[in-house]
């Protein structure tokens, strides 16, 4: 898909380039109501195409939790240069991601690619040889709990065994444009101390950008659910190229992704979400 025609958001009353077309959506989120307008070509995607869309409309909505928190007079501990997260947490990942996450790698330069890959490959190691991929291979995403359960399992085994995320340098995400769903949802209000030791105080979201993708991908593959963990998704991908280069017709699935998304909107303003992440 050409990048001058790809799948964005659009300013208020901006022209979609040619060939494309617009798809509206309003979302409802903590009191604000967002008018999302995407650019969508008349071509055809795959999964990874949609996810730097998905990304802008979380930091969206990650905007919106900030700003819900500062108008309770909260105070978001998060700050550049902290890394206790990326350190203690074990980041599931959808389908969607890790197939982008790795077009991402492919298109930096031959030295960071590598040291990358190095990185991702040790990291896979380890948790392979822990056993804590075939535990989390048999936990089922559409379990209603399984989202807090897999939180809950990552975060006690990466806390007993404490080894750094391979996208963090120097206490910092070294790419993060990049970044998973769960990392731009994560914001605590409590000391950084209580990161490393699993209790923290997060900002309540409504719901779960990764739980819509997962949901959105099982949908159109025809499978259940899946979350790779980050660590391991360099391992997971391999043998996946067929399933990484499936297409559909790009404004069918982005119309039910946004769909999918307005009703988690809807569900979480209700009260009646099953993957809200406080």
């Amino acid at each position: 898909m050409k990048s001058r025609n790809d799948i964005r958001l659009l300013d208020e009353g901006a022209p979609p380039a040619g060939g494309c077309t617009v798809l509206d959506c309003r979302l409802s989120c903590l009191g604000a109501e967002l008018a999302l307008r995407v650019q969508v070509p008349d071509a055809r995607a795959s999964l990874a195409d949609v996810v730097p869309l998905a990304r802008s409309i979380c930091d969206l909505l990650t905007g919106l939790v900030e700003r819900d928190a500062a108008a309770r007079g909260l105070t978001i501990s998060c700050r550049k240069g902290c890394g206790d997260c990326c350190t203690n947490y074990l980041v599931p990942m959808t389908a969607p991601e890790a197939f982008r996450l790795l077009d991402d790698l492919g298109a930096l330069g031959d030295g960071e690619r590598r040291r990358l890959e190095a990185a991702f490959t040790a990291a896979a190691g380890r948790l392979e040889a822990s056993g804590l991929c075939e535990v989390y291979r048999g936990m089922d995403p559409a379990d209603a709990d399984s989202p807090r359960r897999q939180r809950d399992l990552a975060g006690k085994w990466w806390s007993a065994n404490r080894f750094p995320c391979p996208l963090l340098r120097d206490a910092a995400c070294s790419h993060y444009p990049l970044r998973p769903m769960p990392c731009r949802e994560f914001l605590v209000t409590s000391p950084p101390d209580n990161c490393r030791n699993n209790s923290e105080t997060r900002l309540h979201r409504p719901f779960a950008m990764h739980s819509v993708l997962s949901r959105w991908a099982a949908e159109l593959e025809g499978t259940r659910g899946v979350l790779v963990l980050l660590p391991n998704f360099l391992a997971w991908v391999q043998g996946k190229s067929a399933r990484r280069q499936r297409t559909w017709r790009a404004p069918l699935i982005v119309r039910r992704f946004l769909d999918i998304l307005a009703e988690a909107a809807r569900r979480g303003a209700a009260g009646t979400s099953s993957d809200r992440s406080d």
